[in-house]
């Protein structure tokens, strides 16, 4: 299924997804984009995937201290690889998360839905980790379901399939926005 991931404070995270390098076009490709009706935004998931070139150590100094990136829709194997780098990477870090059903199926909906969310909490080096099911101001532990669910994908999985990441931004409607 489809997961919205809504918040994380990560920074290698918000380096591979949504990895906003916005901040890395030219002021005038940025005010070209937004005369043209776009929302002057440029996400490189794809290039965050598949290099780890400077460009990378970009995106992730842009996104240190930031905390609420781009809210994006993603299937859940693609977040269940990045929670498995995040932990490899022994950032501490929380992740706040949307599953979305699946008869939701556009971004306007992906963005507007509104359900229980799972917050995932971990620090991996000191082997410390906590799931919550969060539905407004109630909250309990995820179940054994939840939890399998965020498990690292097999190694195949990783390996083959690469997701296409959908920011959610505000005013975009049903819009897609172009990545590399």
């Amino acid at each position: 299924g489809l997961v919205r991931v809504d918040a994380t404070d990560s920074a290698l995270l918000m380096q591979l997804s949504p990895a906003d390098a916005s901040g890395l076009l030219p002021v005038a490709s940025r005010a070209l984009l937004g005369a043209a009706g776009s929302s002057g935004k440029y996400f490189a998931m794809y290039y965050s995937r598949m290099t780890s070139s400077d460009f990378l150590g970009t995106l992730a100094a842009q996104a240190e201290g930031a905390t609420v990136p781009a809210p994006y829709a993603a299937p859940l194997f693609e977040l269940r690889r990045l929670l498995a780098a995040a932990r490899r990477h022994g950032e501490a870090f929380h992740v706040l998360i949307t599953p979305l059903p699946e008869g939701v199926r556009s971004p306007s909906l992906w963005r507007r839905h509104a359900a229980a969310q799972v917050l995932l909490e971990e620090d991996p080096r000191a082997g410390v980790a906590s799931c919550l099911v969060v539905d407004g101001p109630a909250s309990a532990p995820c179940d054994e379901r939840v939890a399998a669910r965020l498990a690292p994908p097999p190694w195949w999985l990783a390996k083959v399939l690469l997701p296409y990441p959908v920011p959610l931004l505000e005013g975009a409607d049903d819009e897609i926005h172009c990545s590399a």
